[in-house]
């Protein structure tokens, strides 16, 4: 149902127009009435009104002014003008407002029935136009995403055609003069077949927190049952998410291993200068994935040229039999401390000791205590207090005193705990 207003200063002409016309039959439920400009307003500003039917020549506020503020406020009310003779060419200037139509008076209440319903239809077209934009735009806002996704993964392949990043941009991804790395996220063959669109999801908001600084714009693909991650804007010297991304690897590793009961292998490329470059490099990635990842799990591994990647240049110490992972499982304090100090002691008589070495180190210690504490069924945070800021990562710089100081406080509070709630030790030899 709709609803009319009719202003005029001539009470007779309201009057007459309201209770004569069977306004119910042009599906018109409600009939207002206002005898000047001002009065007027109030009702439309309190009332939801369709069709105004309105003298031009009203003391106060006029027909005119009264269109002008309707098609301001009021866009979808239709306003028609009920015009004298005298007044033919003040309503013709009145049309330059967007009036809907008007009417010649004296003029029969048919004439006026028949501009109202058709004022009535113009009406229906709008509000059906409107709500198909509407669906429009909310069909384009659910596929976008999908859009996106697809789009980067044939830049991934390779596509760097003009179209291709044009489209990018459509949906909010500018890669050009961009500096870039790629991040792959691997699920352990055993698990894929697990995987669902949560999961997915879940991984992917773990990654986002994690591995990166708050203010990092990045864009998820997925590539072979592998998560895809391109992190933009990178900073060669200040703040290098480079860096950070090597620090929170292990962190983000574990974090899902945590709470998804997932074993992952995280890679990543490095920095990639232009974007026609984004294809090669995720090509190298990919062959390194398949040398690496179809043979172990949990996996992290940077770029094998031209960037020191700490994860190939380990201590050979950091693998000894037993390793490291029983031995903080086996809740041996004596036997961890002492293989620290065997770590520590190789990496002082090399030439290798380098901030990224000693960052691989301690990510991988770190790594290997919370996978022990999860083993074991010891919550992280029943141990790990706020002095110990593992989940923050290290700032620098490195130096080897301090990292080992800092795996020997985290050793420390773990094992600790471990022995106080009888937890069940045995030394390895």
């Amino acid at each position: 149902m709709y609803s009319i207003l009719i202003a005029d200063d001539e009470p007779v002409v309201v009057d007459c127009m309201r209770e004569d016309i069977k306004w119910d039959e042009l599906d018109i439920s409600d009939v207002f009435s206002a005898y000047s400009g001002e009065q007027a307003l109030s009702i439309l500003n309190d009332n939801h009104v369709d069709v105004i039917l309105t003298d031009i020549r009203m003391p106060g506020i006029d027909g005119i002014e009264l269109a002008d503020i309707v098609q301001k406020k009021w866009p979808f009310t239709k306003t028609i003008f009920l015009s004298g003779y005298n007044d033919f060419e003040y309503a013709q200037k009145a049309v330059a407002i967007n009036i809907f139509s008007y009417i010649l008076k004296p003029a029969p209440y048919s004439e006026v029935c028949d501009v109202v319903r058709l004022a009535l239809r113009q009406i229906d077209k709008q509000l059906a136009r409107l709500a198909y934009v509407n669906d429009l735009d909310k069909r384009v806002k659910i596929a976008q995403p999908v859009l996106k996704e697809r789009l980067l993964a044939e830049l991934l392949s390779g596509n760097v055609s003009i179209e291709n990043m044009n489209s990018l941009k459509e949906v909010q991804v500018d890669l050009v003069d961009k500096k870039l790395i790629i991040i792959a996220v691997c699920i352990d063959k055993e698990n894929i077949t697990l995987m669902g669109t949560k999961k997915i999801e879940t991984i992917r908001t773990i990654i986002s927190n994690m591995m990166f600084r708050e203010d990092a714009r990045f864009h998820f693909t997925t590539v072979n049952d592998r998560i895809i991650c391109i992190l933009e804007g990178v900073k060669n010297e200040e703040e290098n998410d480079f860096v950070k991304i090597e620090q929170n690897a292990e962190l983000t590793r574990v974090a899902i291993l945590r709470n998804l009961n997932l074993s992952v292998s995280i890679f990543w490329t490095a920095i990639i200068d232009k974007y026609e470059d984004v294809a090669s490099e995720f090509k190298t990635m990919d062959r390194r994935i398949y040398q690496t990842a179809s043979w172990q799990s949990g996996i992290l591994e940077g770029p094998r040229e031209g960037v020191n990647n700490p994860i190939n240049s380990l201590p050979s110490s950091l693998s000894m039999q037993p390793d490291m992972k029983l031995l903080l499982k086996s809740g041996d304090k004596n036997s961890v401390i002492k293989r620290l100090d065997i770590i520590f002691d190789e990496i002082s008589k090399t030439e290798d000791n380098l901030g990224d070495v000693l960052l691989g180190i301690y990510h991988q210690i770190i790594g290997e205590i919370m996978n022990a504490s999860i083993e074991n069924g010891i919550p992280i945070t029943e141990w790990l207090s706020a002095e110990n800021n593992v989940l923050y990562g290290l700032k620098p710089p490195y130096y080897a005193l301090n990292i080992k100081e800092e795996l020997y406080k985290v050793i420390t509070a773990y094992l600790d705990y471990y022995q106080k709630h009888n937890m069940r030790c045995h030394g390895l030899s």
